[in-house]
């Protein structure tokens, strides 16, 4: 095995011999990561190696209402302390699907009124690993939270009039929340229902992720060609740009993207996927993306203090669909490609300039 892909990638092959289907959406839980392929899902559990080991395949991805209908879903997320999972089903923007992971199926659904939906996050950063019931939800134009046990399922509602285009969205530990648009613009809410306490301004491009630091000092925004930084806070004052407005104090966005030179010698268009913190108890110590097969790792505090070029990376053996780390392993990324699962361990990512050139011509064989 290459000397720069010494981890055990784990292949799911959903579709069990029948027509390929490839990997498309990675959601990681506490013990647990769970992999979407077509419409099946696979389920991996943590070995004591620290690899992941394909324990199940669920495959009863379907509309409980006409249990026929399978569908591969377009969003997943974990729900009430990882015993379910909520999965949005393309073309349906009035539905919220809950699927019983113990039972292996999907239960209900929640038919949502007065908005639509084009995304969920949890109500706080980890608001999944508890047994909160209620969501967040956003549409082109909306933000809003959904409460099951309510009649039309939409509480605390915020719309406007002009479509924004908002594509993602990310909460802090308090419930505060960001939200980002196709315009590049962000906005930060401490309360739903509420106009925004800050709106930062169009960096440029459409923002494909967002993330924040569980205390919210930080926003994590990535573009499909570099990623942003953004301090929350507020010089002489113990609030932030989710509580008050930072109208006054614009922040100074730090801009993280590879090395024009390590660009061209990896020789793939740079298309990032979302950047993420590391998670867990432990303070954010790490930034994690991927583009195309090369999975790249920053330094935060490094970062802050204006290294950005302080990163790591590694390759595997194809693109990378998504990338999260695990909870509470600030050391190891999981990480899905097309065909593979797998959990890596940042010790096997190293600088560009370490990486030899022979390494890197063995890939083009």
């Amino acid at each position: 095995m290459r000397s720069t892909i010494r981890y055990k990638p784990t292949v799911f092959d959903g579709a069990k011999g029948g027509s390929a289907t490839s990997n498309s959406l990675l959601a990681v839980g506490k013990d647990r990561s769970f992999v979407v392929q077509g419409s099946k899902i696979g389920v991996f559990r943590y070995d004591d190696d620290e690899g992941l080991r394909h324990t199940a395949t669920i495959n009863q991805v379907n509309d409980p209402n006409a249990p026929s209908e399978r569908f591969s879903p377009k969003k997943v997320m974990l729900h009430r302390n990882d015993r379910e999972m909520l999965l949005l089903r393309p073309g349906d923007d009035t539905h919220v699907y809950r699927m019983d992971l113990e039972a292996g199926k999907v239960v209900d659904s929640w038919e949502v009124q007065n908005a639509r939906v084009k995304s969920i996050l949890p109500d706080k950063k980890y608001a999944q690993m508890t047994d909160t019931s209620t969501i967040t939800a956003f549409s082109d134009n909306a933000l809003f939270q959904i409460d099951p046990r309510t009649a039309d399922k939409t509480v605390n509602l915020k719309s406007y009039a002009v479509k924004n285009g908002f594509t993602s969205a990310a909460t802090t530990g308090k419930g505060y929340v960001a939200v980002a648009s196709e315009k590049g613009e962000i906005r930060l809410y401490n309360k739903l229902g509420m106009n925004a306490k800050t709106l930062l301004p169009g960096f440029g491009a459409p923002i494909t992720g967002l993330d924040v630091t569980e205390d919210g000092q930080w926003v994590l925004a990535t573009t499909r060609t570099y990623i942003l930084l953004i301090p929350t806070g507020i010089e002489g004052s113990a609030k932030n740009g989710f509580e008050t407005s930072m109208k006054q104090t614009p922040p100074q966005a730090i801009k993280l993207q590879l090395d024009p030179c390590h660009a061209v010698w990896m020789r793939c268009p740079i298309n990032y996927t979302p950047a993420r913190f590391n998670t867990g108890e432990q303070e954010e110590r790490y930034i994690a993306t991927s583009t195309g097969p090369w999975v790249i790792r920053w330094n935060f505090n490094r970062v802050k203090s204006g290294h950005t070029m302080n990163y790591i990376i590694t390759r595997t053996k194809e693109s990378v669909v998504d990338d999260s780390f695990r909870f509470n392993r600030a050391r190891q990324i999981v990480v899905a490609t097309k065909a593979n699962v797998s959990a890596m361990h940042t010790s096997l990512m190293k600088r560009p300039e370490q990486l030899r050139a022979d390494t890197v011509k063995e890939y083009d064989n």
